[in-house]
């Protein structure tokens, strides 16, 4: 008895401690390799109340205003701007709905010493990963001026590093790339990317061309015109990250919070159809048997290739000349 068998499967040391809190955010201290690495923990209303939920999550990185001395001493300081100032201020719940969904955002805001260096965000995933209920296809990266800069810096370090996300929002960052590495990295993982900056940042080192020329080319990579936009207020002021982190519709509908909703780390999904079974008889000729498959990608993007491989069983992917049971995969 001969019988091909198709089958098919879709593409698909941390030591804390707790100090304080500042409202729903917890002053949290973690040494990741050596690094000493402080932050805020923010969990939304009804976290310990849905322990099979998971939730999408947040890596804010602050300014150069920011900047503590590696204690959780200098923490607080970070509560001045961006998500971490709306949630300890204005009590940002940072719950919103969006298609009919409502879902709230886990925050996690580390402090560097200096320069957002890789590790930093690193030990954040790290830590949520093994310690929170994180949706892992929606973590979002974020960060204003140095932060913004830590954004590029990160995410086009690596191809690996920007897969890692399904979106980010560097706001009025430095220019903390490499030219040549955005259509490798960024491009290629096909994240959502929306910047911000004002026109007129009076700031040398953040002038707009530096998020412009990143927009610019992140446009023209092959294939990844609809996952990149940029916000430009025509404002004579390096403080672009009010902007981009209202909550409400007064300047944008959805705003940042609720985009980032609509990304989702989505992979193709292959199918080979059903199971085919062939039973020849003694002595017969050997049967063709042609199969077939679909692959359909995400957000309007396009399958660039597929193929047949197999899994188990003699002879080759196309040719079965030999009797017994064979396993595909089609990807």
């Amino acid at each position: 008895m001969k019988k091909v068998i198709l089958s098919i499967t879709s593409l698909m040391l941390i030591t804390t401690c707790v100090f304080a809190q500042a409202g729903n955010q917890v002053q949290k201290f973690i040494t990741w390799q050596g690094n000493p690495i402080p932050f805020y923990e923010f969990k939304p209303s009804g976290y310990d109340q849905n322990p099979d939920k998971k939730f999408p999550l947040i890596i804010f990185l602050h300014g150069l205003g920011e900047v503590g001395n590696g204690t959780p001493g200098g923490l607080p300081v970070v509560l001045n701007e961006g998500i971490p100032r709306l949630i300890h201020q204005t009590g940002a719940t940072m719950t919103f709905t969006v298609n009919g969904q409502t879902e709230s955002f886990i925050v996690l805001s580390p402090q560097t010493r200096d320069w957002w260096q890789n590790f930093y965000i690193d030990a954040m995933l790290d830590y949520a990963k093994q310690n929170l209920r994180v949706d892992v296809n929606r973590i979002y990266l974020t960060g204003l001026s140095l932060g913004g800069g830590g954004t590029w810096s990160y995410t086009t370090s690596s191809l690996e590093n920007a897969k890692k996300f399904a979106a980010v929002a560097p706001i009025s960052g430095l220019k903390n790339y490499d030219a040549n590495s955005l259509c490798p990295t960024l491009g290629a993982a096909k994240i959502g990317v929306w910047a911000f900056h004002n026109l007129h940042d009076p700031n040398p080192q953040t002038n707009v061309s530096n998020t412009q020329f990143a927009i610019g080319v992140l446009q023209n990579c092959p294939g990844n015109t609809n996952n990149v936009q940029a916000t430009y207020p025509d404002v004579n002021s390096h403080n672009a990250w009010d902007n981009a982190y209202d909550m409400t519709h007064n300047l944008r509908n959805p705003n940042l919070f609720e985009w980032f909703l609509t990304r989702t780390k989505q992979f193709p999904t292959a199918d080979a159809g059903a199971d085919i079974k062939i039973t020849p008889s003694a002595g017969s000729a050997a049967s063709e048997v042609v199969v077939s498959g679909t692959a359909v990608a995400p957000d309007g993007r396009t399958v660039s290739a597929i193929q047949w491989s197999k899994i188990s069983g003699p002879g080759t992917p196309t040719t079965f000349q030999h009797s017994g049971i064979r396993s595909l995969e089609f990807t």
